[in-house]
């Protein structure tokens, strides 16, 4: 499976308070557990994260018949001038982390 940034509008929140950011992810993660259920996993992460572009996160990923976990990193990124949600640390980690939860 080629995975690449999912384009999907993240909300970006200001925090006038605090002068931080954070970004509604949810969008963006349920665009990849769509194209990921064909792999048999799914991620769960949290619907809102601090940053904005280039931020990372964590999130676990599932296997739906295993129910085993392993924790991934995430990261919002720009693709053509929208936030989206991609796997951070390459195909090969990502790869990795599908094998482990997948196989019995």
């Amino acid at each position: 499976m080629a995975f690449r940034a999912i384009a999907a509008a993240l909300a970006t929140l200001g925090l006038a308070a605090c002068g931080e950011e954070r970004s509604d992810v949810s969008g963006g993660v349920g665009a990849m557990n769509r194209e990921l259920a064909r792999e048999g996993v799914r991620l769960d992460c949290p619907d809102e994260v601090d940053g904005a572009a280039g931020a990372s996160f964590h999130c676990q990923l599932r296997g739906s018949q295993t129910r085993r976990t392993a924790r991934v990193e995430m990261r919002i990124v720009e693709d053509d001038g929208q936030l989206a949600v991609d796997f951070a640390g390459g195909r090969d980690r990502v790869q990795s982390a599908i094998a482990r939860v997948t196989e019995g």
